[in-house]
């Protein structure tokens, strides 16, 4: 019993190290070739991470929300603007390596052109380069904000709704997208890691990560979240809407670990966050695309 406990403790440390701030320096392809991964990485433990930084940013939204939202009178025209920010800037917090991954490749993606000879060509290339990565960043908190703020107003469950009877397990529509928000994040990681080709920079925990991840076990993994996001998606009359959802986000992001892996010559640790930045880009808009169907 004690070491089950010492196996899950570590595996968290190790999977909250990781999404952090990163293991094991890089090494070269050919290291990587010749090196055995050590230790295992559960795929289950890191959208456990997931959904418990979900219930985090559901607590800071509805803190917030009760200090902050009630500035006007009507319930349908409550101030969002202060639980958003505070939303945004603590999902910012805990996935600040995400972001800096997607600036990363942005500026890797960008700054593959043919060198230039003139010193003042190089050092203004770089600058572009840089303001890429900055871009990204800004583009991505953006799109976050906007979608969080424009989401419509939870309205009453009607008497004949299905999901009335689920109580706590089904709150809010902000809740709702929080919590896959965040487990999307960690499940976009885990369909980069099962794609592509292992490339320079990646870590000794990113390459147990790429070494542990198959089909059989990229499909369990994301069976839940699957699951999750056909019930928190799902209308009273629409119950395959979610399920539509979930299948869109995970060709969106099979699609864009192929295409990332192909321009970078292999994954790397930046590479597949940044796939786990993308899985939560399309989830925002795919809500917005489909909320007056809910």
């Amino acid at each position: 019993m004690d070491g089950t406990l010492a196996g899950i403790a570590h595996n968290f440390r190790q999977t909250v190290g990781f999404f952090l701030t990163g293991t094991a320096e890089p090494s070269s392809q050919t290291d990587q070739l010749d090196r055995q991964p050590q230790g295992s990485f559960s795929p289950y433990m890191l959208l456990a991470v997931g959904f418990i930084e979900g219930l985090l940013l559901c607590a800071v939204f509805s803190l917030s929300w009760k200090y902050f939202g009630d500035i006007y009178f009507s319930q349908y025209s409550r101030l969002r603007l202060v639980p958003v920010v505070l939303t945004i800037t603590c999902l910012s917090i805990f996935e600040l390596r995400q972001l800096t991954s997607l600036a990363d490749m942005a500026a890797n993606l960008y700054g593959k052109q043919p060198a230039s000879a003139d010193p003042y060509s190089q050092d203004q290339m770089m600058r572009l380069v840089i303001w890429t990565g900055v871009v990204a960043i800004c583009l991505s908190l953006l799109i976050k904000f906007a979608a969080l703020l424009a989401m419509p107003h939870h309205a009453s469950w009607w008497p004949s709704d299905w999901r009335r009877h689920l109580n706590f397990a089904y709150p809010a529509v902000h809740l709702r997208v929080l919590i896959l928000l965040a487990l999307w994040g960690k499940a976009g990681i885990l369909i980069a890691a099962a794609t592509g080709c292992d490339g320079q920079g990646l870590s000794t925990t990113g390459a147990a990560l790429r070494a542990s991840m198959g089909v059989r076990r990229l499909a369990k993994s994301l069976l839940p979240v699957l699951i999750l996001t056909g019930v928190y998606f799902s209308s009273w009359h629409n119950r395959a809407v979610g399920v539509l959802v979930g299948v869109v986000i995970f060709a969106a992001v099979y699609l864009g670990s192929m295409i990332l892996s192909w321009a970078a010559r292999g994954h790397r640790d930046s590479s597949m966050l940044a796939c786990g930045e993308l899985a939560q880009l399309i989830l925002l808009l795919s809500y917005l695309a489909i909320s007056k169907l809910l």
